[in-house]
């Protein structure tokens, strides 16, 4: 059989408009590299593979038809008229943020509407929280696709899967949901509750990573401040700092600190105390960004608030992640 050794392969993951650079490794000999766990469609060869083996599998999700790479190490692909091309598939980058705060950031099954995510390639983007579709509230989840891996649907909606979506690049994103409905500033502090459980999911969630990803933390999206509108400004302040230091430390919220935070700043109901905080916060650390100030436009006649007039809709989510993954990526957080 002859081996057609490909200098570039341009895979596009027709499912979600996602491109993925497919290059050949320093030494020709050595074939193709992909990364782990990545979905190839059919669509990008000349011809239609009969069998794949090694580190390679064809599987179909939903209607289309994908060569997965299955497991790091070399694997091969033959095509009915004798081609046959080699890979040597790598680990994968994965880039993992952390969302914290409230309702509004918490991922919610009866608020959440995957339906609505529809640019999410299988392989791209992973979910890891407190709360799983169909299941309730859990702790201590294995980390999941936000793709079923057998319709091809979304199986997660909220800000989460939106922000994914977003910030997927050459590196797949994982996102671990600490968020919990309800909480005040002053519970995410160093050695209390919200901080301490936020400090032992996430930690539960590296320990989790498959070996064959190579892991970088990126930075974490706060979500809150419904239940601190009539905290005092400077209260508000101390205690985000308190919590954001400890965050961005080594060795204290996690070996491996994270970047930056990026506040979605809070839609004022009953006060704007943790609002204006929330805007004036950066001003006083340089690892602080404003995400975004959008809520503050959100309605129930526009369709981004909830008749209860406190949550995003789904559409809102979408709007916030939009705003927030332009900030991160602009600024590599």
């Amino acid at each position: 059989m002859k081996k057609l050794i490909a200098i570039v392969l341009v895979a596009i993951l027709a499912a979600a408009g996602v491109a993925y650079m497919v290059a050949a490794s320093d030494n020709a000999d050595d074939g193709l590299v992909i990364r782990y766990d990545d979905y190839i469609s059919y669509s990008v060869f000349a011809g239609e593979p009969a069998s794949a083996a090694g580190s390679l599998e064809l599987v179909t999700v939903g209607s289309t038809e994908y060569v997965w790479a299955s497991d790091i190490g070399f694997g091969s692909l033959l095509f009915y008229d004798g081609t046959e091309l080699e890979y040597d598939v790598k680990k994968a980058n994965l880039s993992v943020y952390m969302i914290a705060g409230q309702s509004n950031g918490a991922y919610s099954v009866e608020r959440s509407d995957p339906s609505m995510i529809d640019n999410i390639a299988p392989g791209t983007a992973y979910w890891y929280g407190a709360a799983r579709p169909g299941q309730g509230i859990i702790e201590n989840n294995s980390i999941q696709d936000m793709i079923d891996l057998s319709s091809g649907e979304a199986l997660i909606g909220g800000l989460d899967a939106p922000l994914a979506a977003g910030l997927v690049d050459d590196a797949k994103v994982l996102i671990v949901n600490t968020a919990v409905g309800g909480t005040e500033i002053a519970s995410w502090i160093p050695g209390q509750t919200q901080y301490e459980r936020a400090k032992s999911l996430f930690a539960d969630a590296l320990t989790k990573i498959d070996p064959r990803f190579d892991v970088t933390v990126k930075s974490y999206i706060w979500s809150q401040g419904e239940a601190d509108s009539l905290t005092s400004i400077g209260t508000y302040k101390a205690y985000f700092l308190l919590m954001h230091d400890s965050f961005t430390s080594a060795n204290e919220f996690s070996p491996v600190p994270l970047k930056a935070a990026i506040i979605v700043q809070t839609r004022a109901i009953d006060g704007i105390n943790s609002s204006i905080a929330q805007a004036e916060l950066p001003t006083l650390s340089n690892t602080v960004f404003m995400g975004t100030k959008i809520t503050q436009t959100f309605t129930v006649a526009n369709g981004l608030m909830n008749e209860d007039d406190r949550h995003y809709t789904q559409a809102g989510q979408i709007v916030v992640a939009g705003d927030v993954s332009i900030k991160i990526r602009s600024m590599n957080l």
